[in-house]
C-alpha cells in the first residue's frame, strides 16, 4: 500500500487530503483478518511464518520452492521476489503493482504503460524501456544503469537514490518528479 492510495483523487490526480473512507476500509479489513485468526506479517517475516500443507500450525519451516513446485518448468529459478530478467514484456499495461526488489534486468518493457507501480530496489539494469508511459510510481533505490528510456514519459514518480548511470535518456519527458541523490554518470 502506498500513501497516495489513502488520499482523495480529483481529475486523475491525488490531492494532499486524506481519504477517510479508505482509512476506515483498511481498518475494517485488518479487523476481519484478525477475527478470522489470520496472522498479519511483514515481508521480512514471510519465510519464518510459511506453513506447508500437512504441517502443524506451531511448526515453522523455511519456504522450499523445490518441495512446493518440484522441478521448475522454466529456465529461471523461483525467487521470493519476482524474477523477470530478460523477459519480453512489451506493450504491457500494469496498474497498481508492487514490484519491490523485482529482477527485470535486460527485460523488454518497451511501449508499456505503468500506473502506480512500485519499483523500489528493483533491478532494471539494461532493461528496454523505450516509449514507456510511467505515471505515479516509485523508483526508490532502483538500478536503471544502462537502461534505454528513449522517448519515455515519466510523470509524478518518486526517484530517490536511483542509479541511472550510462542509461539512455534521449527525448525523455519528465514532469512533477520528486527526486534526490540520483546517479547520472556516463562513460
Amino acid at each position: 500500500m502506498h500513501p497516495y492510495e489513502f488520499t482523495i483523487e480529483e481529475l486523475g490526480a491525488y490531492t494532499t487530503e486524506t481519504d477517510q473512507d479508505m482509512i476506515d476500509e483498511i481498518g475494517k479489513l485488518i479487523n476481519e483478518l484478525r477475527e478470522s485468526n489470520i496472522e498479519i506479517v511483514t515481508i521480512s517475516e514471510i519465510n519464518e511464518k510459511i506453513i506447508q500443507p500437512g504441517q502443524e500450525s506451531g511448526e515453522k519451516e523455511v519456504f522450499d520452492d523445490k518441495k512446493m513446485f518440484g522441478k521448475a518448468h522454466c529456465a529461471q529459478q523461483f525467487e521470493p521476489f519476482v524474477n523477470l530478467n530478460n523477459c519480453d514484456l512489451t506493450k504491457q499495461d500494469l496498474f497498481q503493482m508492487n514490484l519491490t526488489s523485482a529482477d527485470l534486468a535486460g527485460a523488454d518493457l518497451s511501449g508499456s504503460k505503468f500506473m502506480r507501480i512500485d519499483f523500489t530496489d528493483a533491478n532494471l539494469s539494461e532493461a528496454i524501456l523505450t516509449s514507456v508511459d510511467y505515471f505515479q510510481g516509485i523508483l526508490s533505490g532502483a538500478d536503471l544503469s544502462k537502461a534505454d528510456l528513449t522517448n519515455s514519459k515519466i510523470e509524478e514518480v518518486a526517484v530517490l537514490d536511483t542509479n541511472f548511470s550510462n542509461a539512455i535518456l534521449k527525448n525523455i519527458q519528465i514532469t512533477n518528479l520528486n527526486c534526490r541523490r540520483l546517479k547520472l554518470f556516463w562513460s
